[in-house]
C-alpha cells in the first residue's frame, strides 16, 4: 500500500482557531479573578474570567489534535534522515530560540511586577544561570508546548515509522470501523477516562514541564489527531454527525450552568461534564470545519504558514503590553481590547519585518526557509539555496 497525503485546509484553520485562542486567553489573563499571573490588573473582570477559564478548556486539546494529522503528513512524506531533520527544524531549533531570545523580558517583567527594582541588562545574566522557575529566571512558560510537541514525536517516531510501512494496512484499515453510526465517538473514552481518574489537568503552572496529568491528557489528544489522519474517513464520520456533537456539546454546557447555580463544585460529575464539553467542541469544531472551510479561500498565507512565529511570540508580546497598558484609566473589557489589538498588531509587525524576509529567523522560528514570502495577497517566489536539511 502506497500511502499519500496533501495539505488540509480544515486543519490550518483549526489550528489557526486554537493559536489565536491561546492568544485571547492570554490577553484576558491579568482580569482573571482566580490568576496570579505575571502582570495584574487592578479590577478583575467576570466576563473575561470565565471567557479565558472556556478557552482554556479547549485551545491546547485542539492544538495537540491538529499537531497530531501534521505529525502522521509529515511521517509517511519523507523518510527517517529527513524526519529527524524536520523535528530539528520545527521543534527543537524554534525551542530553543523561544527560551533564549524570546522569554527573558517575560520573566524581567514578571520579575518588576514582584518588585525587581534593576535593569534588563542586570536581570539578564540571572535567565541564564540555569535555576529552574519560580524560584529562578530559567523557564519553559508556553514553549512548554513545544517542549511537549518534540518529545512525543521522539517517543513515537518508532511507532509511526511502522505505522507509514506497508505491513500496516490492515490496521489502518480496520480503524474505518469507527466510521459508521456514533462509534466515533468511542476514540474519546481513554481522554475521558485518564481526565476524570487523575488531578485537574492544565494546571497553571508556567515552570514545570512534565505535570503527568497534562502529558498524557495531551498525549492522548495527539494520538487521536494521528489516528484522525491516518484514515481520513474518520473525518467525515465527524462531518455526518456534526449536529449530534453540537447537541451534546449544548447539553453539556446548559447542564454545567444548571449545576454551578447550584453552588456545586469540584464534583466527579462536574468534571466529567468538563472533559466532555471538552470532546464534543473538538468533534464540533472538526465537523464543521471539515464540512464548510476545508479550502484556503478566505485564509490568508500569514495563517498557513506563520502560525509557529506567531505562537513563540505572542505571550511575552501580550506580557509588554499589558505591562503599560493595566496603568491606563479604563475599564477591564477596555483594557483588554487594547491588550490584544496591540498585541496582535506588534506580533505581526515582527513577524512581517523581522521573521519572514530573512532566512535565517525564518529557521529560527520554526519556518520553512524556502516557503515564498506572501506579501498583500501575492506570492512573490525568492531563488534560495536548496539543501535537505531544510526539508
Amino acid at each position: 500500500m502506497h500511502l499519500t497525503t496533501s495539505r488540509q485546509a480544515y486543519i490550518d484553520w483549526l489550528r489557526a482557531a486554537a493559536v489565536y485562542g491561546i492568544f485571547g486567553y492570554t490577553a484576558a489573563r491579568p482580569f482573571m479573578g482566580d490568576s496570579t499571573w505575571m502582570v495584574k490588573n487592578t479590577d478583575t473582570s467576570l466576563l473575561l474570567t470565565k471567557m479565558a477559564q472556556w478557552l482554556n478548556t479547549w485551545c491546547l486539546p485542539l492544538l495537540f489534535f491538529v499537531s497530531g494529522a501534521a505529525t502522521w503528513h509529515m511521517t509517511i512524506s519523507r523518510d527517517h534522515s529527513k524526519r529527524i531533520l524536520l523535528w530539528l527544524r520545527r521543534l527543537f531549533i524554534p525551542l530553543t530560540a523561544g527560551i533564549l531570545l524570546v522569554l527573558p523580558p517575560q520573566i524581567y517583567i514578571e520579575r518588576l511586577n514582584s518588585g525587581y527594582q534593576g535593569r534588563f541588562t542586570d536581570f539578564l545574566p540571572s535567565f541564564f544561570e540555569g535555576r529552574p522557575y519560580p524560584g529562578g529566571n530559567t523557564g519553559w512558560h508556553h514553549l512548554r508546548v513545544i517542549a511537549c510537541l518534540a518529545i512525543y514525536e521522539a517517543m513515537l517516531a518508532p511507532l509511526l515509522s511502522r505505522a507509514a510501512s506497508f505491513q500496516a494496512r490492515n490496521v489502518i484499515r480496520r480503524l474505518a470501523w469507527f466510521y459508521r453510526g456514533y462509534r466515533i465517538y468511542l476514540l474519546a473514552i481513554p481522554g475521558i477516562i485518564w481526565y476524570c481518574c487523575t488531578p485537574p489537568a492544565f494546571p497553571d503552572n508556567a515552570g514545570r514541564l512534565l505535570h503527568t496529568a497534562d502529558f498524557i491528557c495531551w498525549g492522548i489528544f495527539l494520538v487521536t489527531g494521528i489516528l484522525f489522519a491516518m484514515q481520513p474517513i474518520l473525518a467525515d464520520s465527524l462531518v455526518r454527525n456534526r449536529r449530534a456533537s453540537l447537541a451534546g456539546l449544548l447539553t453539556c454546557i446548559l447542564t454545567g450552568i444548571i449545576i454551578r447555580t447550584m453552588a456545586i463544585h469540584h464534583t466527579p460529575l462536574l468534571s466529567l461534564l468538563t472533559v466532555l464539553h471538552v470532546w464534543f467542541l473538538l468533534f464540533t469544531l472538526t465537523g464543521y470545519a471539515k464540512k464548510y472551510l476545508d479550502s484556503y479561500q478566505g485564509i490568508s498565507g500569514y495563517t498557513t504558514i506563520f502560525m509557529s512565529p506567531f505562537f513563540i511570540l505572542q505571550q511575552t508580546v501580550t506580557v509588554l503590553a499589558a505591562w503599560f497598558i493595566v496603568r491606563l484609566p479604563a475599564g477591564p473589557e477596555l483594557k483588554f481590547l487594547l491588550i490584544a489589538s496591540s498585541s496582535w498588531m506588534a506580533t505581526a509587525l515582527i513577524i512581517h519585518l523581522l521573521i519572514r524576509p530573512f532566512i535565517l529567523t525564518r529557521l529560527l522560528f520554526g519556518v520553512k526557509p524556502k516557503t515564498p514570502p506572501v506579501v498583500t495577497g501575492k506570492v512573490i517566489k525568492v531563488q534560495l539555496p536548496s539543501a535537505d536539511f531544510f526539508y
